[in-house]
């Protein structure tokens, strides 16, 4: 691959405040990758390590995700406990497949009961996310994971039914368009169970 270049001069005014590299598209296009993308994947984790099991807690495991890119690192079942505990976590007793999940509301709380400063945006579109992300925002996104695993069972009515942590932005290293984002997602331990879409 040769060496990515912003001839344009789009990238230095930016305000990007996150590692910038060269990469490539699953299609070959180049590409400029904007975030630690290697780094924020170390963060990422199967759901469903909590001392009962809540396997629909991909928000705490986002939140997870975000505090350890800010230097705070915590376990997905201390988390669940903290959550828990604070009352920001959907827990019906007994029912692990029905538990843990949290609302973007609850998602923010968590962070800022650590000291992370956050809030919650609806509706947001895809470049506004990549331009806080670029400046060094951690990002929660909510997407449908029927689209996001090319799974059937998960797509609901359409309507977001899990959360990824964004770990990167691709643009096009003349126009600054945006081509894609990564982002580590918390799959369920148990595809197969009821919750394997949430």
């Amino acid at each position: 691959m040769g060496v990515v270049a912003d001839s344009t001069g789009w990238a230095q005014d930016a305000g990007i405040t996150v590692p910038v590299h060269p990469g490539q598209l699953p299609d070959g296009t180049e590409t400029l990758v904007i975030g630690d993308v290697a780094g924020y994947a170390a963060f990422n984790h199967r759901q469903g390590d909590n001392a009962d099991w809540d396997t629909g807690d991909c928000g705490v495991v986002c939140c997870a995700d975000v505090l350890a890119q800010f230097g705070i690192t915590l376990t997905e079942a201390e988390l669940v406990l903290h959550a828990t505990r604070l009352r920001e976590l959907h827990v019906v007793p007994g029912h692990p497949e029905e538990s843990g999940w949290t609302l973007p509301s609850g998602q923010a709380a968590i962070l800022r009961d650590y000291g992370v400063p956050a809030h919650e945006e609806d509706g947001q579109p895809v470049e506004r996310l990549a331009v806080a992300f670029q400046r060094g925002h951690g990002v929660i996104a909510a997407v449908n994971a029927g689209v996001l695993w090319a799974d059937a069972r998960c797509l609901g009515h359409g309507q977001a039914n899990h959360v990824v942590t964004v770990t990167g932005v691709a643009r096009d290293p003349t126009t600054a368009r945006w081509k894609g984002s990564t982002s580590t997602t918390a799959a369920p331990v148990s595809p197969a169970s009821s919750s394997a879409c949430t």
